[in-house]
C-alpha cells in the first residue's frame, strides 16, 4: 500500500489468488464431502462475509495506524469473541478465564499507550469494525468445523474443506470487480506475498479452532502484538519511519511490562482450561 495501491485493490488481488489456490486444492477434499445441512450454510455465510469485511476494514485501518499499534489493539477482539461465544455458542467462562481476558486487553492498551507518534484516531472506526467482523468470522468458522467434525470427518479434512469453501466463495465474490478496481496483473503479482502469508495464517488458525474454542485461540494469538513490536523496531531501524516510529528507552520498558502481562494472561487462561479437563 505504500506504493500507492489501495486497500480494496490488494484485498481483491489477494482473494483472487487464494481463491485460485483453493480451487486447485478442492479435488483433494471434495471426494468425501457430505453436506451437513442448512446450519452449515449459515455458518459459512457468517465466516466468509465476516473475514472479507474484516480484511477490507483492516487494510483501511493500517493506512492510518502504524502496524505494531494496530496488532496490539487487535487484542480487543478477545472480549468481543467471548461475548459472541457466550451468546451464540452458549459457552461458560470461569472468573479466572475472565481475568485472563482482562489482562490480555490491559496488556494491549499498555503496549499502545504513547503520546503522539503514528497514532491516528481516524483509524479507530475501521479497527472497531474489523474486530467485530473478524470475531464473527471466528464464530462462523468454528461452527463450520464443529458441524464437519460431528459428521465424523477427520480434522485435516475439516480444516482443508473449510479453507477451500471460504476462499472459493471470497474469490468468486471479488473477481467480477477486478477490472473496475484496476486490479491488473502487476497488482496481483504484488499481492502474492500477502496472499500466501494470509492463507497460511488462515489454515493454522483453522487448525487451532478445530481443537480449541475461539476465545482460547485469540488469547494465544494476542502475542502477535509482541512479535509485531519486534518486527516494527527492525523496520524502523532500517529507516522505514513512515511505517514504524522508533521507540525510546521508556517506551521499551513500558512495552516489556505489557508483554509480561500478556504472557501472564495466557498462563492464567491456559491453567483455567486445563482445570476443566
Amino acid at each position: 500500500m505504500q506504493n500507492g495501491r489501495t486497500p480494496t485493490q490488494l484485498l481483491c488481488a489477494a482473494q483472487i489468488i487464494m481463491g485460485v489456490l483453493a480451487v486447485a486444492a478442492l479435488p483433494f477434499f471434495v471426494g468425501a464431502w457430505q453436506a451437513p445441512g442448512w446450519n452449515f450454510v449459515v455458518w459459512t455465510i457468517v465466516g466468509t462475509v465476516g473475514y472479507m469485511l474484516g480484511q477490507w476494514t483492516w487494510f483501511k485501518a493500517i493506512k492510518l495506524v502504524e502496524g505494531s499499534r494496530l496488532a496490539s489493539l487487535y487484542c480487543l477482539k478477545i472480549p468481543v469473541v467471548g461475548v459472541l461465544c457466550a451468546w451464540v455458542l452458549d459457552l461458560q467462562f470461569s472468573w479466572s478465564m475472565i481475568i485472563g481476558v482482562g489482562l490480555a486487553v490491559a496488556a494491549a492498551m499498555l503496549m499502545n499507550h504513547r503520546k503522539g507518534g503514528g497514532f491516528s484516531w481516524a483509524g479507530m472506526p475501521f479497527l472497531a469494525l474489523a474486530i467485530v467482523c473478524f470475531a464473527s468470522s471466528d464464530i462462523g468458522v468454528s461452527g463450520m468445523l464443529q458441524l464437519l467434525s460431528a459428521h465424523g470427518e477427520g480434522r485435516c479434512y475439516a480444516v482443508g474443506m473449510v479453507a477451500c469453501i471460504c476462499n472459493i466463495i471470497s474469490g468468486s465474490v471479488v473477481a467480477p470487480f477486478a477490472k473496475k478496481l484496476k486490479c491488473n496483473w502487476p497488482v496481483i503479482v504484488a499481492a502474492i506475498p500477502y496472499a500466501l502469508c494470509y492463507l497460511f495464517t488462515l489454515i493454522t488458525i483453522y487448525v487451532c479452532f478445530s481443537v480449541m474454542e475461539p476465545v482460547y485461540v485469540n488469547v494465544i494469538v494476542s502475542t502477535r502484538g509482541i512479535f509485531s513490536l519486534v518486527l516494527g523496531v527492525l523496520v524502523a531501524k532500517l529507516g522505514y519511519t513512515a511505517v514504524e516510529t522508533k521507540l525510546s528507552r521508556k517506551e521499551w520498558i513500558q512495552r516489556g511490562v505489557a508483554a509480561l502481562i500478556m504472557f501472564s494472561a495466557i498462563i492464567i487462561y491456559s491453567y483455567s482450561k486445563f482445570q476443566e479437563v
